[in-house]
């Protein structure tokens, strides 16, 4: 997981205390050229799961250490041990192109690959398919997993019985129902896994696929989309700090904003869910932490339950929060990062899995895709495959100079102001930006709280910046940031260009500030 503490995105409008001239567009992802990068058009069958040195399975955690991108991958064996809960490993130089690499065989649980993790092989557990979470905060134990144990339908949460009375009996067909949260597992090096207490129980509810999130305020949400019927496929979770108590919380992590397109039997023919929500949320949410901020991706589902193929499709979406326990949409119901095209491998799907990180340059999404939409996803009975998407590095959304129906081509100018931030103790103000040259620049300002310029950090002393960079530092004549160490202060930026007719192509960029020296 990315945990930056001293970035600040423009893509999260809640930073921004005042526009004036200037609005916020946000960004869409690209697809790796190389996709799809696993599995894809030759299909991936459960023979090819079963060989884990294809890495074929879609990525369940990757993570950069130094130059190395370590990866931990879905699969399925031809003979496995029993009860195993497994993983295949593989590394990679660039985040895209994988290797398997082998574990240590006390690693492996008996397995006879080199390269297979065996997370447990106890029979009272089973680990969430969906997650190896990857924790910055733990030094000691850095990766975890959700660790799942069987319950009884009177063991249920009473709350969700008198919601659902029928529940046990109408989803019993469901692979979550009956697994309650026991706690989560943890790890040192990702191979060798400690189980909590078998005889503990963290959530007595049953979660489609639970997931760890890491708050802002160092707690873990534990979570998913509900089992049954009558809860809404909003994202519910419950926080722990210890991994041994858990309180649900008030609100729904996340959901998508109440809309009116439902269901209809004229489009879809003989359903029971008429005026059932046509976009839902869809599985899991990814999150990564830019300075005050969390970002995740989220899941669209679009099409009702029950319904095959192109009718039941999946796109990815950008979300953000000031807490880490409540998401809303960066623009609403507009992808971040979309399916395929009819004929591609993911034409019907594209569906966020658990890593995201960063490379020097880029920020990359791992997901994977198929062509036989939501109705489908087992890997076992469709061609299926896995690929990466990326932005450059931070560039999630940006500032721009705003205009509405005039296109004189003439001088414009626009300011953003942020809200107040604290300079660390070693301060430096750099900036991401993109089309700046000499006729388009940026100048930043710092003021004190009270809104009065600091002496001589003005936009009048800066020095604009006239270049394009993920990383341009900052600078005003015969004044040192470093003498605003751990102040508070505010930070306004100055987006001019001296012939605007077209913002899109004739205004300077702002993605991101940063307060810390490099």
């Amino acid at each position: 997981m990315i945990w930056d503490d001293h970035a600040y995105l423009m893509a999260d409008l809640e930073l921004i205390d005042a526009e004036d001239g200037v609005g916020m567009v946000r960004a869409e992802a690209y697809k790796h050229a190389d996709n799809p990068v696993g599995g894809g058009r030759l299909g991936v069958k459960r023979k090819d799961i079963a060989r884990p040195e294809l890495l074929n399975g879609y990525p369940k955690c990757v993570v950069r250490e130094g130059g190395v991108y370590r990866g931990w991958f879905a699969c399925r064996l031809a003979r496995e041990p029993v009860n195993s809960c497994l993983a295949a490993y593989g590394e990679s130089d660039d985040g895209v192109h994988f290797r398997p690499r082998p574990v240590p065989k006390s690693a492996r649980g008996g397995a006879a690959e080199r390269n297979v993790v065996c997370i447990t092989s106890d029979p009272r557990f089973t680990v969430s398919e969906e997650c190896l979470f990857h924790d910055p905060l733990d030094e000691v134990y850095p990766y975890k997993t959700v660790v799942l144990t069987r319950g009884t339908a009177d063991q249920l949460n009473p709350a969700t019985r008198a919601q659902n009375p029928g529940m046990w009996e109408s989803w019993r067909h469901h692979p979550s129902l009956g697994w309650f949260v026991c706690g989560l597992g943890r790890s040192r090096d990702g191979f060798h896994w400690e189980m909590p207490p078998a005889e503990q129980t963290l959530v007595d509810d049953c979660i489609e696929g639970p997931v760890i999130l890491r708050a802002l305020d160092g707690g873990y949400v534990v979570g998913n989309q509900m089992v049954g019927f009558g809860i809404t496929r909003k994202f519910i979770g419950w926080v722990t700090y210890d991994g041994k108590r858990a309180r649900r919380l008030d609100q729904p992590v996340f959901a998508l904003p109440e809309h009116m397109t439902n269901v209809s039997k004229r489009f879809l023919g003989k359903t029971s869910l008429e005026s059932f929500a046509w976009v839902q949320s869809h599985v899991r949410l990814v999150p990564w932490k830019k300075g005050p901020s969390m970002f995740a991706l989220h899941g669209y589902l679009y099409g009702p339950p029950r319904i095959d193929r192109y009718a039941h499709t999946y796109d990815i979406g950008l979300a953000v929060s000031s807490t880490g326990y409540a998401y809303r949409q960066v623009w609403p119901f507009r992808p971040f990062l979309r399916r395929g095209n009819m004929g591609e491998w993911d034409c019907t799907g594209t569906c966020q899995t658990a890593s995201i990180v960063e490379t020097p340059t880029h920020t990359l999404f791992y997901y994977f895709g198929g062509e036989s939409g939501n109705a489908r996803t087992d890997p076992r009975y469709y061609r299926y495959g896995w690929g990466v998407g990326h932005v450059e590095k931070d560039r999630l959304g940006f500032q721009a100079i705003f205009q509405n129906v005039d296109y004189e081509k003439r001088p414009r100018r626009g300011v953003v102001t942020l809200r107040p931030l604290t300079l660390p103790d070693r301060p430096g103000i750099a900036i991401n930006a993109d089309n700046c040259t000499a006729s388009r620049t940026i100048r930043l300002e710092l003021r004190r709280k009270s809104g009065r310029v600091i002496p001589g950090f003005s936009f009048r002393n800066c020095v604009p910046v006239t270049r394009s960079g993920l990383r341009r530092n900052v600078e005003w004549k015969n004044r040192d940031v470093r003498q605003l160490a751990g102040r508070e202060i505010v930070v306004a930026a100055e987006l001019a260009s001296r012939s605007c007719q077209y913002p899109d192509l004739h205004s300077p960029r702002l993605y991101a500030l940063y307060t810390n020296r490099k």
